[in-house]
């Protein structure tokens, strides 16, 4: 049974999000359940280490646990003296590169997408802004790539995690199954199956939780159990991007009542 409902991730105007900090506490406390606030980082209007510091700013003042959400595949150009002002950051996959793109071309506000009427070439980036659209229904449709490279992609957002997580600081892993990759696969598939037990053993290997994600109603039972059975901490999030989204963490809450998750198997952040 959970008695401690934390909602790690959200957004807010800082960055894609739809609603202030004080807003998402509000709706918290009239949940019954606490919140941390968790804006994107070096992307979707938190570019800059100055609004990121402004955004520390602010949110440090609340009393709430202060985190980000990072670019798995991707630099993470912050200092020491700035990473440790937040009490945890989740790594997300929002794009796949190809091998031999250099890092430093590697970052969101450099990479434009292809126009609608344009696919994505093989082994091309891919950025996955469409597809989160599609799947959050803010849009009908999403444009694609070639799904033949699909393995080789699924493949690449795995080496992403390794490179992310033996060099950055990640304390939750935030929706990794929530790729068109992984969607154009069967999901029992051999391929899938190793690649699931592959990113819990990285999470274990480097102590990070796994988020269950109410927006995007994943990751599956047969992923949670396996991580719980292998010692993994699991958290909550909304990841709102709507004012509608806010706090709603029905999925989460059924999911762990489903599995059996109690107050030892959550991810807490200590509150600086």
């Amino acid at each position: 049974m959970i008695t401690k409902i934390y909602d790690l991730h959200t957004h807010t105007t800082f960055s894609d999000g739809k609603t202030s900090p004080e807003y998402m506490i509000e709706k918290a406390k009239k949940n019954g359940y606490h919140t941390g606030v968790s804006d994107h980082l070096f992307c979707s209007g938190n570019e800059t280490i100055e609004k990121i510091e402004k955004y520390l700013d602010h949110v440090e003042t609340l009393g709430i646990p202060v985190g980000g959400e990072t670019n798995i595949g991707e630099l993470l150009p912050l200092t020491d003296k700035q990473a440790a002002r937040f009490d945890y950051l989740i790594a997300s996959v929002h794009a796949v590169f190809p091998d031999d793109l250099p890092f430093e071309k590697r970052v969101m506000p450099q990479l434009i997408s292809p126009s609608p009427e344009i696919p994505y070439p093989a082994y091309a980036p891919v950025v996955l802004g469409r597809y989160f659209g599609m799947r959050g229904k803010f849009r009908d449709n999403w444009e694609g790539y070639d799904e033949s490279c699909s393995e080789y992609y699924l493949n690449q957002a795995y080496k992403q995690m390794v490179h992310y997580f033996s060099n950055f600081r990640g304390e939750i892993i935030g929706h990794c199954c929530v790729n068109p990759f992984y969607d154009a696969l069967p999901y029992d598939s051999k391929t899938i199956i190793d690649w699931e037990n592959a990113v819990i053993a990285l999470c274990k290997k480097y102590n990070v939780a796994m988020e269950i994600s109410s927006l995007w109603l994943a990751p599956q039972d047969r992923r949670l159990i396996a991580a719980k059975n292998a010692g993994l901490k699991c958290t909550f999030g909304c990841d709102c991007h709507s004012v509608e989204a806010v706090g709603e963490l029905g999925f989460c809450l059924e999911t762990a009542e489903r599995i059996g998750l109690t107050d030892d198997d959550l991810y807490i952040p200590s509150t600086h």
